[in-house]
């Protein structure tokens, strides 16, 4: 039976005990880029553990991943480097979420054009001059991308994957506050439309960039050597593009209620960009990435294990917790 290219599923019949309950207590950390199992800090030990035994998902099981395919906007044969595991029905498929070729590099392209049209628009040197921030955090997100895809070993690539992390969180945080200074600024004046519908569409594309990117971030962090700061950089940098994505939301709320009363606007504008905007705000993909992501993983597990085995995953007494108070 053919494969689908590049898509995979953990193979949990030969993922040990262990490694399940080191996941699931949080004693070891994932890789997505290659799908390597590391201690996590607080662990007492360090180093890689395992790789998670990969298989190819084939046509039949299509009908249970084609969600995450469709949400990634995958479906075109990308060829998958970097992995994120989600649960669908009673398998756990592994796909490139962040590093496929096409998906990732497709939103670093909108952005870039975003860029450039925003660029044209606006007069004052000062601020073309701030949007180079957003062309450094482009151009930092794809080069942390090819790096990850090289499989160069982690050993020389560590130093690297610092410098890249640094330069990323940098401009990120310039990013979202230029996309802020844009809602002040289009929120108390009136610009033109063109400039209207070209800032709308510069913050859809740059903050439905941002949550892929956060897992290069996290990604970067463990070839630093730093398991760490990867789940704290999940934790906190969600919780930050989360108030980033509520608050263009409640901008949007506000334009849609000056409108209503009848205090200028663009009604076609805000029409036109209407399903861009709902299926930012209702992404799916979004969810995924700035949720934690082995939960999927250990509910699909726990499903696949029979009752005994689950039991036993519950039981208070266990090595690896010992491994970890040690």
């Amino acid at each position: 039976m053919k494969e689908i290219l590049g898509l995979l599923k953990v193979d949990l019949s030969k993922v040990s005990a262990d490694v399940l309950e080191g996941l699931r207590t949080k004693t070891m950390d994932l890789s997505y880029t290659n799908g390597m199992v590391h201690w996590a800090t607080g662990s007492g030990r360090t180093g890689i553990v395992a790789h998670l035994p990969m298989i190819p998902v084939s046509p039949k099981e299509l009908a249970s991943a084609e969600q995450l395919l469709q949400v990634g906007k995958l479906v075109r044969g990308a060829q998958f480097a970097s992995v994120a595991a989600t649960a669908t029905a009673a398998v756990v498929v592994v796909a490139v979420v962040v590093a496929a070729t096409i998906y990732l590099t497709g939103k670093i392209d909108k952005v870039e054009n975003a860029i450039a049209e925003v660029a044209h628009s606006i007069g004052q040197q000062d601020r073309r001059e701030y949007l180079k921030y957003f062309e450094d955090y482009a151009g930092a997100v794809r080069s942390a991308q090819v790096m990850l895809n090289s499989r160069v070993p982690v050993s020389e690539i560590s130093r690297m994957a610092e410098l890249r992390l640094d330069r990323l969180s940098e401009a990120r945080q310039q990013i979202f506050g230029f996309v802020r200074g844009l809602q002040s600024l289009y929120g108390s004046s009136q610009p033109n439309q063109a400039q209207y519908a070209l800032a709308i569409g510069f913050m859809i594309e740059v903050l439905d960039l941002v949550p892929a990117a956060l897992i290069v971030e996290r990604e970067l962090c463990l070839a630093a050597g730093m398991p760490g700061m990867a789940q704290r950089y999940r934790e906190q940098v969600s919780r930050e593009i989360r108030r980033e994505l509520e608050s263009f939301r409640e901008w949007c709320d506000a334009q849609y209620r000056q409108l209503a009363l009848g205090h200028g606007g663009f009604p076609d504008v805000l029409a036109e960009n209407r399903d861009r905007l709902k299926a930012l705000f209702g992404s799916s993909a979004h969810d995924i990435l700035l949720s934690d992501p082995l939960a999927p993983f250990f509910a699909t597990a726990a499903s696949a294990a029979g009752p005994e085995e689950q039991a036993s995953h519950e039981r208070p007494a266990n090595t690896m917790n010992r491994d970890k108070t040690a």
